[in-house]
């Protein structure tokens, strides 16, 4: 039985290499496309087929949560955010930035109050262990300027959060 399974096998590992070479290239086509679909991007608009808002303002976030509600300038105009409160103990902190699950765009009591582990959407572990978050609503969501959109419009909403909390102190 053995000496079956090693025929199988044999031929399979010879292929390795070949398979190793094919990851690198991959890889590289990959990178060297990337400004390609960024300059891509800069010229698109997207269309949607439905305009649709929430028109809810976001909650103000309990003390307890160690969150605090900001805005913060996305493409559109401002959107609103929870961030986590500094620590003030001086120090530079690891930061997560946490897009909770569904499509309303939106930010709300879902990022303090813990879920079962299985599907967790407050992300409250990271925060527990001191790491710093960040709970952006993107364009249509919330109060936010803009319509709801699926991907391509978020992405940039997303991108402008993380300058947003890289420029925090």
């Amino acid at each position: 039985m053995k000496t079956y399974l090693r025929s199988l096998l044999h031929p399979m590992l010879a292929l390795r290499p070949f398979f190793a070479f094919g990851v690198l290239l991959s890889l590289t086509l990959s990178l060297q496309a990337a400004p390609l679909i960024l300059e891509a991007r800069q010229g698109f608009t997207t269309k949607l087929l439905r305009e649709e808002r929430i028109g809810e303002a976001p909650e103000e976030p309990p003390a307890s949560s160690k969150l605090k509600l900001v805005q913060c300038t996305a493409p559109l105009g401002l959107n609103a955010a929870y961030v986590s409160t500094d620590p003030s103990d001086g120090k530079k902190h690891p930061a997560i930035i946490w897009l909770v699950g569904g499509f309303s765009n939106s930010i709300g009591a879902i990022a303090w109050t813990p879920g079962p582990a299985s599907n967790d959407q407050s992300a409250s572990g990271f925060r527990d262990q001191g790491i710093l978050m960040m709970y952006p609503s993107l364009r249509g969501g919330n109060t936010n300027p803009g319509h709801l959109e699926t991907f391509f419009g978020k992405v940039d909403d997303v991108l402008a959060a993380a300058k947003y909390l890289a420029s925090l102190d």
